[in-house]
């Protein structure tokens, strides 16, 4: 698809051309998005296409709709889009499945088979399924941490949040009363801050390292060990947790 270009044409919108200017498809979106899955979305309110493109032979309708919005911001390189429906958002695959309808004023991030969503102003984390995996009742579920988590937070001022966690059984992990709620690269703990100050808490979100260092990283460093039935040690890079 290297052939191929999005264009947008002065006074009309977004098209398709191939490498010597012909139109594969009018400039008639408003907008245009290419994706490193060679799948190209056009959107205009009320009117949208996802194409495949594999060569300008080949050049496969995936899906045409009459939406009045949709969006793959959310969704990357997975064959899913949100749309909007009476200003309400929901999820959807190529082959025009719902996988959630149009219910919630915005579809925040995708992962996996979950989903943050946003209803009258709280946000929580819905499966694909349409299980609540986290009440819609926080006013911020953050990015999704590697071991399945979520950050919640909690807005006390104007740009000042506090911060918890819970996992996908709803469980409160940490409450809502840390500046800052971080995991730690290169191992499961959660570095912890509060009143300019940090500590460490494990996965269940219990306290292992005291709130009261200025603070906490990680550095790389090797490390020796004993190599069975040689005569020297064996040399190779690791990662420790530092407090200052």
């Amino acid at each position: 698809a290297a052939d191929l270009m999005l264009a947008a044409k002065k006074g009309h919108g977004y098209g398709l051309l191939d490498a010597e200017g012909n139109v594969l498809l009018p400039h008639e979106y408003r907008y245009g998005h290419k994706f490193a899955d060679s799948t190209v979305v056009f959107h205009s309110p009320g009117k949208q296409k996802i194409i495949k493109i594999q060569s300008a032979e080949d050049i496969q309708i995936i899906l045409e709709a009459g939406f009045e919005a949709i969006s793959k911001d959310q969704t990357g390189n997975r064959p899913l889009f949100t749309f909007q429906e009476k200003g309400l958002w929901g999820l959807m695959d190529y082959n025009k499945y719902t996988i959630l309808p149009a219910a919630y004023n915005k579809i925040i991030a995708v992962y996996d088979n979950q989903v943050i969503a946003e209803k009258d102003g709280k946000s929580g984390v819905v499966s694909f399924q349409g299980k609540i995996l986290i009440p819609l009742i926080y006013d911020r579920i953050g990015a999704r941490f590697r071991n399945g988590n979520y950050p919640t937070g909690k807005a006390v001022a104007p740009l000042k949040w506090l911060w918890g966690m819970v996992d996908t059984a709803g469980q409160i992990l940490l409450p809502q009363e840390y500046e800052s709620v971080e995991q730690c690269y290169h191992s499961d703990f959660f570095r912890v801050g509060r009143q300019g100050k940090k500590g460490l808490v494990d996965a269940a979100g219990q306290l292992q390292i005291p709130i009261q260092y200025g603070e906490i990283y990680e550095l790389k460093h090797p490390d020796w060990t004993e190599q069975p039935g040689q005569p020297r040690f064996v040399s190779h890079e690791a990662y420790g947790l530092y407090f200052k």
